[in-house]
């Protein structure tokens, strides 16, 4: 990662995991922008409570007109791929956000075919019904 801090958007963020460790390291301050990302506007509400320099606009992977084109030096999207409707649409829009030379962390869940996949929802665990496509 280049040094910071740098102007970032994490696409999907959830409640924000990487902004804390993000923030402690320098790669994130109120002196460049900064986006969280998701369609889930409780979490990013979270988000706000605890880094309220943080732009948290609600939206989905494939479209994120909140981030003008070419501002951003790194993005994060972490397990996401296997959720949008359109992978080509989502990695579109990466490389709208992304500056010249920018980079970006992009993972996906690589299953196994015995695999079952749950995750946290409302203070249970549940099985995860919303993979679109396995890799």
């Amino acid at each position: 990662m280049p040094a910071g801090p740098l102007a970032l958007a994490d696409i999907c963020c959830g409640d924000g995991s990487f902004f804390a460790i993000l923030d402690r390291l320098g790669y994130i301050s109120p002196a460049m922008p900064v986006y969280a990302v998701d369609n889930d506007a409780r979490r990013l509400n979270r988000v706000k409570a605890r880094f309220p320099f943080i732009t948290a606009p609600t939206a989905w992977a494939e479209s994120v007109p909140a981030i003008p084109d070419h501002s951003i030096d790194f993005v994060i999207s972490t397990m996401i791929m296997e959720h949008v409707t359109s992978e080509t649409a989502y990695l579109d829009e990466i490389r709208r956000v992304m500056k010249p030379g920018g980079r970006a962390q992009i993972t996906a869940v690589f299953k196994r075919p015995w695999a079952w996949y749950f995750r946290r929802r409302d203070g249970r665990t549940v099985l995860d019904r919303s993979h679109l496509r396995e890799y």
